[in-house]
């Protein structure tokens, strides 16, 4: 039986103020609440249409009468223009006609200056002028506690919760005492886009090389969702595929250069002689819970891959003719 007191629902009032202020307990020693980098989490929020209408999207090309092209084509054929489709080895209007949205939560607003570069993603934010921010989770990254400044990084998370708080409690404007919050503050945003636009994010911030460790872990995650959805991008989208942007990038005098190549980029940048900044970024402090988590999320991908093969034995054909049969 449930003992505590139910708050009654409050409902929603349109006219209501937007911006409720209230009076904040302004503690210079109020903890702050931490949380891993790897509490990322990633929510489809729409349902993806049926895709049956792809065939005759990418063959208007050449079709005379659409209707009997759609006639003409098996079931297996159609999943074969999906599939490959869905390779984006047709015109990519086919895949930007398939609508995505998903939410981001616990990224910190560092991570929000990366993922607003990606112009063919559209977002709506958490906005931190026009609501209280209090008691909102802090990333911990694992640097600070290897590094040995956790008590350090405590005390300014605290001081700027503190100077946040004193701020509206004195009667600073909000828009004001949101300058005092941390970048690893924890925030959210909705992003919708279509698919050809998802996958290349996916693409781009999956590269361990070049991207923090944050951007991975979206990525990689946003991938796992997505392939619920879509099941075929299991054996399109290899989390560990070569980096195109890093190997181009690398010949170059204008790369950062951070870490030497990965296995998978190894074999196309054999020939280049250049000095990296580091050794492999996965031996350097705070990296080792990545590591296992990185570990457990491939572990968690294979997995859901193969048992959707199983399931779905015709996919392994409908894969190798489209890769490298008649298909291809």
């Amino acid at each position: 039986m449930n003992t505590r007191e139910e708050v009654p629902l409050k409902k929603f009032n349109v006219k209501d103020k937007r911006v409720k202020l209230r009076r904040l307990d302004a503690n210079k020693n109020k903890p702050v609440k931490y949380i891993k980098e790897s509490d990322v989490k990633i929510t489809i929020l729409n349902d993806i249409p049926s895709m049956n209408y792809l065939p005759e999207l990418v063959m208007a090309t050449w079709n005379e009468d659409i209707d009997e092209f759609n006639a003409s084509l098996t079931e297996e054929d159609r999943k074969r223009f999906i599939f490959r489709t869905l390779q984006g080895k047709f015109i990519p209007t086919a895949l930007r006609s398939i609508p995505v949205t998903f939410k981001i939560e616990n990224m910190s607003w560092h991570d929000v200056s990366h993922l607003i570069r990606h112009t063919q993603l559209s977002y709506a934010s958490d906005c931190s002028g026009d609501k209280v921010i209090e008691n909102r989770p802090v990333i911990l990254p694992q640097a600070v506690k290897n590094c040995g400044c956790f008590e350090e990084y405590d005390e300014a998370m605290r001081l700027l919760n503190y100077c946040y708080d004193k701020i509206l409690n004195d009667g600073g404007h909000i828009q004001d005492a949101r300058l005092m919050l941390p970048r690893t503050m924890t925030t959210f945003y909705y992003v919708t886009g279509n698919l050809h636009g998802v996958i290349d994010f996916i693409k781009a911030r999956i590269d361990r090389q070049v991207q923090p460790r944050s951007d991975n872990l979206i990525a990689m995650k946003l991938l796992l969702e997505l392939c619920k959805k879509i099941p075929e991008l299991y054996f399109i989208v290899n989390p560990e595929m070569p980096n195109s942007f890093y190997i181009r990038e690398t010949t170059t005098n204008f790369a950062s250069k951070w870490q030497p190549p990965l296995p998978q980029n190894a074999e196309a940048l054999k020939d280049c002689d250049t000095e990296f900044l580091y050794d492999n970024r996965d031996d350097l402090p705070g990296n080792s819970e990545f590591v296992e988590i990185w570990k457990e999320l491939l572990e968690t991908f294979e997995n859901r891959k193969n048992e959707y093969a199983e399931e779905n034995p015709k996919i392994l054909k409908i894969v190798e003719d489209c890769t490298t049969g008649d298909w291809r």
